[in-house]
């Protein structure tokens, strides 16, 4: 791209993997050559497509590419990242929660206060965060690499149990606003890995459309309902009061503006404030006039309280707490809601009397405490100085404050502050206030009713294709000597037909009607064909039967995550096989050589010894650069049977599973496979050059001579 548009490439074609923010990235580039870098985008785009796209999204994206994009190609909305710290070298942070808004002409991660500043163009947040734990990142032991969004090839975005919550928040959450949620998947993983969760999120939300619960639509479409109703950014909130996770047994609110943003923490009967960021259209973008010099990116806005930036600081995490007249945090039950089109509550309540102790009042300027708690900031690094009513901070050599009109403001220590109340009522001005009026556009205050009646619409597609059967149970390797039973399945209103010889069903297979009984190694393949003639694809499973009575011991450190250390060393005798998906549970995961042996507890006349394993070098897994196979009688009298070399090239998919088998043929009490990994990934693999060779394996097949 940087060749197309004459723009030099700010990296070099090295033998390791480049995916470097200052180089892969616009912001790695002036701004006069980000709209060269667009220029050539557009170009290739239109070639491709016969068309110019309505929308733009990145991992970051920036107003000066994204303006540019709108004045020459038309684009009518960008998406950038939800909040994230460090992940592959990107850090969004303090920016609007979740939803659409107009971004500063200065700063791409935080809305404008006025139009004249405003970039007219939405942004969207992407991937669906989760409202509680997307935001507790780097402050719970027990969440460290977990991602926890709508992305689909990760293990949260596949959960039913999650999904259905996460919708839930949108839809059945007293809140005011736009609840909005994007799915599908925004990087370069295949359907294998992002069908486990994009076909159950499809399935939550058509029935959520066909309930007239939710509007599905492109983002072009709902950038210009948003640009017809609304002329500043609006205020939101966004809430979960239910736990998914019973082990914390959380709740959260957020409410954002084009003012501030505040978030909510319900946590052992303490309602406290955990989150909360100021904005101001004229703190400029790290990015706004230069391009970023070193690997890593920072989008922030500006801090009241960091806790991820901070919690190093205090030695703990920081809150702002509620503390009444003898230094004790109140207890009770948090209740959220929306109090009007622009203002919410959320009240700290005695579960004893039902009476409320504390009440937030969030407007769009202000932030309004009701009761006779003192506000108590644990901790305020970015203070600059406070008098009774006035809090100056500064970050990144931006000063801004806050103002206390009602309440007085006392400082305790060098990074620490209190707001007393005054006639059991403290308010904080945040922003300078907007009349509702200049919220909304002229056309929609003429006529609200034709834009905010809109309905959702929902039609069944007749040309989609369905979904594959499933297979209960899913391809496995069976016990040698058992009889298995294979059920098909639809959720459809077709037919099944099916082949057991590995070939091709069509119109012309068996019906399925009754469970497929199997003794031997058998292939099924299925698919579903519909009344008005549609087809899916079609679903092949190979069940295999094998011995799986045996001891087996590992020098092999594997990684501990437990979706890729299932049963540890016995994982690779579990009778379900492993997918094309890598995250499915099923594989067994070590960055050194895969060293396993196996005992018998009698000799064993063996015909063959295979091993699982899958190679995605897009994600870093390949197969070994060659295999050894020993036996003998025991493990002291082993002897190298057979080395098998694997060609280095890349295989004939991106995604391929493959068993690894070795003719034995004799009676044999013991084996030994080790399988060798290559140094580094070969130059044809995505991630080249790169140390950390991943090989994954899912089952050992022994298989006995049949007699």
């Amino acid at each position: 791209m940087c060749e197309k548009a004459g723009v030099r490439f700010r990296s070099a074609a090295t033998e390791e993997f480049d995916e470097r923010v200052n180089s892969a990235y616009s912001i790695g580039y002036e701004p006069e050559e980000r709209k060269k870098l667009v220029d050539a985008y557009m170009d290739t785009f239109y070639h491709v497509f016969g068309q110019y796209p309505k929308t733009i999204g990145s991992w970051v994206l920036d107003t000066v590419t994204l303006e540019y994009a709108a004045q020459k190609y038309g684009i009518v909305a960008g998406a950038t990242c939800r909040d994230q710290i460090g992940t592959d070298g990107f850090t969004l942070w303090g920016g609007y929660p979740n939803g659409i808004y107009y971004p500063s002409r200065m700063n791409e991660n935080i809305p404008a206060q006025t139009a004249k500043n405003q970039l007219s163009i939405p942004v969207f947040r992407l991937l669906g965060p989760d409202p509680i734990y997307n935001f507790e990142q780097n402050l719970r032991d027990d969440l460290h690499g977990m991602v926890f969004t709508l992305e689909p090839v990760w293990l949260t975005g596949r959960d039913m149990k999650w999904i259905t919550w996460m919708f839930d928040n949108l839809t059945e959450e007293d809140t005011l606003g736009i609840g909005y949620a994007q799915v599908g998947q925004e990087n370069n993983f295949l359907w294998e890995n992002i069908e486990p969760g994009f076909a159950p999120q499809l399935n939550v939300i058509s029935k959520l459309a066909k309930d007239g619960k939710v509007r599905v639509e492109t983002m072009a479409a709902s950038a210009q309902w948003f640009r017809k109703k609304y002329r500043l950014t609006p205020p939101m909130t966004w809430q979960s009061s239910k736990d998914w996770n019973q082990n914390h047994n959380l709740s959260a609110q957020w409410y954002a503006s084009n003012c501030y943003r505040l978030g909510f923490l319900e946590e052992d009967h303490h309602l406290r404030i955990r989150d909360f960021f100021l904005y101001r259209e004229n703190y400029c973008s790290r990015y706004l006039h230069h391009a970023m010099t070193n690997t890593k990116s920072t989008f922030d806005a500006l801090p009241v309280l960091y806790p991820q930036l901070w919690c190093d600081l205090w030695k703990e995490r920081p809150f702002i707490r509620l503390i009444d007249a003898d230094g004790n945090e109140p207890t009770g039950s948090a209740r959220f809601y929306a109090e009007n089109e622009t203002d919410a509550c959320a009240e700290l309540i005695d579960s004893s009397t039902n009476n409320v102790l504390s009440r937030f009042l969030l407007t769009p300027d202000r932030l309004i405490l009701h009761g006779e708690h003192r506000l108590v900031f644990d901790l305020l690094p970015v203070l600059k100085q406070a008098t009774d009513t006035h809090v100056q901070m500064e970050h990144e050599g931006f000063l801004y404050e806050f103002i206390a009109e009602t309440g007085k403001v006392i400082k305790t220590g060098p990074q620490r502050i209190e707001i007393m109340p005054k006639g059991g009522r403290i308010s904080l001005k945040l922003g300078e206030p907007q009349p509702i009026s200049m919220l909304y556009t002229e056309s929609y205050r003429s006529n609200p009713e034709a834009m905010d009646s809109i309905k959702p619409v929902w039609k069944e597609t007749d040309c989609a294709l369905p979904f594959p059967p499933t297979f209960t149970p899913e391809e496995s390797i069976l016990m040698h000597g058992t009889t298995a039973e294979i059920t098909l399945n639809t959720n459809q209103p077709g037919e099944i037909r099916y082949t057991t010889d590995g070939s091709t069903p069509d119109q012309n297979a068996p019906l399925y009607t009754k469970p497929i009984v199997i003794q031997k190694d058998t292939i099924i393949s299925a698919r579903v064909f519909l009344p008005d003639g549609r087809s899916s694809d079609v679903h092949s499973a190979h069940y295999q039967f094998a011995l799986t009575e045996m001891e087996l011991k590992s020098p092999t450190h594997f990684d501990p995550r437990e979706v890729f250390h299932h049963d540890g060393i016995y994982g690779l005798l579990n009778s379900k096989r492993g997918t094309c998906d890598y995250l499915c549970g099923q594989w067994l995961g070590t960055l050194e050589n895969l060293d396993v042996t196996g005992v018998f507890k009698l000799p064993q006349e063996i015909e063959s010894i295979g091993i699982g394993l899958l190679s995605h070098h897009r994600s870093g897994i390949i197969f070994p650069e060659y295999i050894e196979l020993f036996t003998g009688s025991d493990e002291a009298h082993l002897s190298l049977k057979e080395i098998m070399h694997i060609p280095n090239a890349p295989c004939e998919k991106e995604i391929v599973k493959k068993d690894f088998v070795f003719s034995v043929k004799e009676s044999i009490g013991c084996f030994r496979i080790v399988a060798h990994r290559y140094a580094k990934m070969p130059q044809w693999c995505t991630y080249k050059g790169v140390c950390d060779v991943f090989t994954l394996a899912d089952h050992l097949i022994v298989k006995p001579i049949e007699k």
